[in-house]
């Protein structure tokens, strides 16, 4: 597919750009040239998050690569295997290790390759502060309604109490402790 369309468009390039130095009768820089173009196909490689095409892409043509061009896209394609390695192993730690956050914070800080952990701490701070906000939202949601059945003098249906009681504990006892005071003294629930 593309892959085969691009080292076709390459290899029309560097015929053009031979058939140029025939007819100058000047030699074409291949490194300014070719060279060039394959360091931005590896650099589009990896940013398409396809790091493996990029190192085989590198091998392929690195003979039409100056030293500078070929050392800078070893480290581009490292950096790019480091992120693909992240963005499939915080997954999978949020999954084993997600019911306690200090575990889960303590396996990320064990990655001893550094750029690795921060890569993975990075994405997994990310994905517990989005839990956070939905769990806040929730949580918001919940006391909202639990207020509407207090205000018109039923009972909050189990679950809704269940939800709550499991969102934040803390919560609930807070709740269960201004509702005794406003069946007192309805003054109480303004300060809600």
């Amino acid at each position: 597919g593309d892959l085969a369309r691009m080292r076709s468009g390459f290899a029309v390039l560097e015929a053009e750009y031979q058939n140029l130095a025939n007819k100058t009768g000047l030699p074409v820089d291949r490194y300014e040239t070719v060279g060039a173009m394959h360091a931005i196909a590896i650099e589009n490689f990896i940013d398409g998050k396809n790091p493996d095409a990029a190192a085989a892409w590198l091998d392929a043509n690195k003979g039409s690569m100056s030293r500078e061009q070929i050392r800078k896209a070893r480290e581009l394609i490292k950096a790019g295997k480091t992120t693909a390695r992240a963005d499939e192993l915080a997954p999978k730690m949020i999954h084993a290790y997600g019911d306690s956050r200090a575990e889960l914070l303590k396996k990320v800080q064990g990655i001893e390759d550094e750029e690795l952990r921060e890569k993975v701490e990075r994405r997994v701070r990310k994905q517990l502060a989005a839990e956070d906000q939905i769990k806040k939202a929730e949580l918001k949601e919940a006391t909202d309604q639990y207020w509407q059945f207090v205000d018109n003098d039923e009972e909050p249906p189990d679950s809704l109490i269940a939800q709550i009681k499991e969102l934040d504990p803390g919560k609930w006892r807070q709740l269960r402790k201004a509702q005794r005071h406003t069946e007192s003294d309805p003054k109480v629930l303004e300060d809600l």
